[in-house]
């Protein structure tokens, strides 16, 4: 996904498909397929088409992926603004999504947490089920972050379902490696491990570098805490050569303190 995502970049940075695939030695047909494939990993449309080309309508949650959150700040809010005068709800519903992600990476859980449910209340109205059942799954996460372990995992487990009947990949291996750490904040040492087996083998199919960077991390310290700390190491080793991939990709140091990366990096010393 970071490929894809290095490439949406180019698309807000140069304003154009057609510039971008430029910038980056690729043809335009082949930029438009990563971008389409981004949007259906992402469970969301991130380029509005119009006639003269196509302009990106979320451009700052790729800022924000990458590190990037006070540029992404300020993408954001001109993007809900923008819709809220078009009077667009999925549009405001993505932008007030988008702005949760960005609060969450750089660690404020009590902006993340309005931002997630004024977006969902607002995905509701629209139905737009793809972003009401990302805002499920983001605000389950702060469940987790939050130290609410056994109802996540409950939640978490019914919504990966959804995603996955939905076809949605990228959101249903996340499912798995948020319930994997719920698990292990209930003690259900073996649930999780089984859960971050199956996530880690998704995000490396999917090449998911940050899923499967935490899906790594998670899986060393259910071994650890289980006892198994001989055995934990290697997963540990892997986490952090995923999330220096992530890293090198997002081409910002400053990834290093994204709030769901930031352990990882933290514990070098392992």
């Amino acid at each position: 996904m970071l490929p894809q995502l290095r490439s949406f970049l180019a698309v807000i940075e140069e304003g154009s498909l057609h510039r971008a695939a430029a910038r980056l030695s690729l043809s335009q047909p082949a930029l438009s397929r990563q971008m389409q494939a981004l949007e259906h990993e992402m469970g969301g449309r991130l380029l509005e088409r119009t006639s003269t080309g196509a302009k990106p309508t979320s451009g700052g949650h790729a800022l924000a992926q990458a590190g990037r959150s006070e540029e992404a700040a300020k993408a954001l809010a001109d993007a809900l603004s923008a819709a809220r005068t078009d009077k667009n709800q999925p549009q405001i519903a993505a932008a007030l999504s988008y702005q949760g992600d960005n609060a969450y990476y750089r660690g404020d859980l009590k902006a993340a947490a309005v931002a997630y449910q004024e977006s969902l209340q607002t995905a509701g109205k629209s139905g737009d089920a793809h972003l009401v059942l990302l805002n499920k799954i983001n605000l389950a996460n702060l469940a987790v972050a939050n130290g609410k372990f056994a109802a996540a995992a409950n939640q978490l487990q019914s919504l990966g379902e959804q995603a996955d009947s939905m076809g949605l990949k990228y959101l249903s291996t996340q499912c798995l490696v948020l319930r994997g750490e719920a698990l292990i904040g209930t003690k259900d040492y073996a649930g999780a491990l089984k859960e971050l087996k199956s996530g880690t083998l998704r995000s490396e199919k999917l090449k998911l570098n940050a899923l499967q960077a935490q899906s790594q991390y998670q899986w060393g310290r259910a071994l650890e805490l289980s006892g198994k700390a001989a055995d934990a190491q290697s997963h540990y080793d892997e986490a952090r050569r995923a999330a220096t991939e992530v890293q090198k990709d997002a081409q910002n140091p400053g990834l290093a303190k994204r709030y769901d990366l930031a352990p990882i990096f933290a514990d070098r010393g392992k």
